[in-house]
């Protein structure tokens, strides 16, 4: 008989799981009966009674592993990247599993006749105090034992996002005359000049106000037609005809129109570079 509702909330490997969890703490009990009748002879009890009550001991464990067990799945110790986060759980988890496992051994004292209601928490209480250190012991043992390393294909960190195809570079800038509004072809323009907040956007016979910046036009402007010739300067390559060296390493760039504009000493490498179909003059 099955209950859907419940189990598909389990993993796959907890009845397999459940019954060697059960047979190993069954098989703890036993050794811990036989060891207590070895050891402790005075007690005057027969060795099936001694094996029934350290069977008893050992019950709150079973529900207990299996706990652990769903834990380390969730919150593996061999998780390098989260060991600190997942062991703070486990702590935490620790805390309960062995208080609940004691409080549930001192039931099972009152039910085999080895102590009484009024004795109750004195013997949690001194079972805390003699065992609580072993049972932290056996606690980490699970833990570990029943920790994964996270597979490969089931990383914790997100799949790196596709990379985003570059956006095309404009093609058309927005100018203002007055009130009004117009576009200009990105392919019209000889040149940029920043003017405050502003800029100048320079065709071969005209000049024309935009609400641009320089640093935003140098990103979206394609490169291989624009170049940065000056903080405050943006040339078309297209339009120089020629170029020619001043003085400190600078160079004056000559356009189709007859402007003339300064390349800085530290922009020159670039853009000479691309000039090299070009020979500068004396």
């Amino acid at each position: 008989m099955t209950f859907p509702a419940c189990s598909a909330h389990l993993p796959e490997s907890f009845g397999p799981r459940l019954g060697w969890v059960t047979l190993g703490w069954l098989l703890v009990g036993v050794v811990s009966g036989l060891q207590v009748f070895f050891a402790q002879p005075h007690l005057g009890l027969p060795l099936p009674t001694l094996i029934l009550v350290q069977v008893g001991y050992a019950l709150p464990w079973i529900p207990a592993s299996l706990g652990v067990a769903e834990v380390a799945r969730r919150y593996s110790l061999r998780d390098r990247r989260r060991w600190l986060p997942h062991a703070t759980y486990h702590l935490l988890f620790a805390v309960l599993v062995v208080g609940a496992t004691n409080l549930a051994q001192g039931g099972m004292r009152i039910a085999v006749g080895f102590g009484t209601p009024a004795t109750y928490w004195p013997d949690v209480a001194d079972g805390l105090l003699q065992w609580g250190h072993l049972a932290f012991v056996v606690y980490v043992a699970l833990a570990v034992a029943f920790s994964r390393a996270p597979h490969p294909l089931h990383a914790t960190t997100a799949p790196a996002p596709p990379p985003t195809p570059a956006a095309p570079y404009v093609a058309t800038l927005t100018a203002q005359q007055g009130r009004r509004s117009f576009p200009i072809p990105v392919a019209n323009l000889c040149w940029v000049e920043a003017a405050n907040d502003y800029v100048q956007l320079h065709q071969e016979n005209a000049a024309f106000l935009a609400n641009y910046r320089m640093g935003w036009l140098e990103k979206n402007l394609d490169p291989a037609l624009f170049a940065r010739t000056h903080r405050s300067t943006l040339v078309n390559l297209q339009c120089v005809v020629a170029y020619e060296p001043l003085s400190h390493g600078d160079y004056e760039l000559h356009l189709a129109d007859g402007t003339r504009l300064k390349l800085t000493r530290t922009r020159r490498e670039e853009v000479l570079r691309r000039l090299t179909h070009l020979t500068p003059t004396q």
